[in-house]
């Protein structure tokens, strides 16, 4: 069965797009045939960027313009490399995420998709484990349980950082803290889409205070399941940064020191790691992150690109066999879910 799968992260840095034949053999097989990033428009990024205080009515346009973006991206990619795929699977740009609320909200029109390009299409992966009493997510578990064997720890590092692990006859995963996020914001301020190789960040200084209080703010001392809203980061987060006056290079250098710290703190020194997401294209980071004496050993860079396109890939692929594919003990729903919408014309 052929799927496709397309990411759009938080990081609103475009579309990953892969294609991956999977079968069933002896034990799951799987193939990436195909891959590519597709930049958003300006216009649309800008709009996404500041989705939460739109009136209703534009919030409906402006996902029928994203929706229109993606099924002719599809189309695009299909066309370009030469596939007919069985389903496509999309994640979808999440609006808001509130766990608390039994509610997580990724903006597309799965529909208007399907009716585009004639192809079934997986969406609204999130809300059945919710219902169940689960986050909604990670769901990179699902992708590092299956896929990616023989690792100790899987982290990403994409607009928020997350981890997997398996430890005591059960899988555990959760958001770690915001990432390219916050770095993206403050390399915004100085006229930049994002830091390059961490350059910005590797000019600062330390700043003790903040670097204290980031370790015990509230959600890094909570224990899992947990996962981090959009919003906050905006609303709270960055603001809490920001709080220290400081110029955004001690803050961008102060914030890599805290997360390496604070990973430094969760890993064993002996554990092997497969890193995922744009964060590893930090090359500061994962300077830093080495010199802490934890595995920074760089994947393939297809991997780390397109992980989590595979990820929502094999997520649709369970969908469409109505098979599980969240995974309980990590989101801390009741019961393990098959979670997605399937629009077929």
């Amino acid at each position: 069965m052929l799927g496709i799968g397309i990411m759009s992260g938080s990081s609103l840095d475009g579309l990953d797009i892969v294609a991956v034949r999977f079968g069933e053999g002896e034990g799951l097989q799987w193939d990436l045939e195909a891959t590519a990033s597709i930049s958003l428009p300006e216009s649309i990024r800008d709009i996404l960027a500041d989705i939460t205080n739109l009136k209703a009515i534009d919030i409906l346009k402006i996902e029928s313009s994203f929706s229109k973006f993606v099924g002719q991206s599809v189309l695009d990619f299909c066309n370009n490399k030469n596939i007919s795929p069985d389903f496509i699977s999309i994640h979808g740009h999440t609006v808001a995420h509130l766990p608390d609320n039994n509610a997580s909200w990724q903006l597309l029109n799965g529909g208007m998709i399907s009716a585009m390009t004639s192809y079934p299409v997986v969406c609204d992966f999130r809300n059945s484990d919710m219902a169940m009493g689960g986050q909604g997510t990670p769901m990179a578990i699902l992708a590092d349980r299956d896929l990616f064997p023989d690792y100790d720890y899987y982290i990403n590092l994409g607009g928020i950082a997350n981890i997997s692990y398996f430890r005591d006859e059960r899988w555990t995963a959760y958001d770690l803290f915001p990432f390219n996020q916050v770095f993206n914001y403050y390399a915004g301020s100085l006229g930049y889409d994002y830091d390059k190789g961490g350059q910005i960040a590797a000019t600062g200084q330390i700043h003790t205070p903040l670097l204290n209080q980031l370790h015990v703010e509230s959600y890094i001392l909570k224990s899992g399941p947990k996962s981090i809203d959009n919003n906050w980061v905006k609303n709270y987060w960055i603001g809490r940064l920001s709080e220290y006056e400081l110029t955004p290079a001690d803050i961008m250098r102060t914030y890599i020191e805290f997360t390496t710290e604070h990973i430094s703190r969760l890993v064993p020194q002996t554990s092997k790691i497969l890193w995922s997401g744009g964060g590893v294209h930090n090359e500061y980071f994962m300077e830093v992150i080495r010199s802490k004496s934890v595995d920074a050993t760089i994947p393939d860079p297809v991997i780390i690109d397109f992980k989590e396109a595979i990820l929502i890939a094999y997520a649709g692929y369970l969908r469409m066999q109505g098979k599980k594919n969240f995974v309980s003990t990590a989101t801390g729903a009741s019961a393990d879910t098959c979670g997605g919408a399937v629009y077929i014309v």
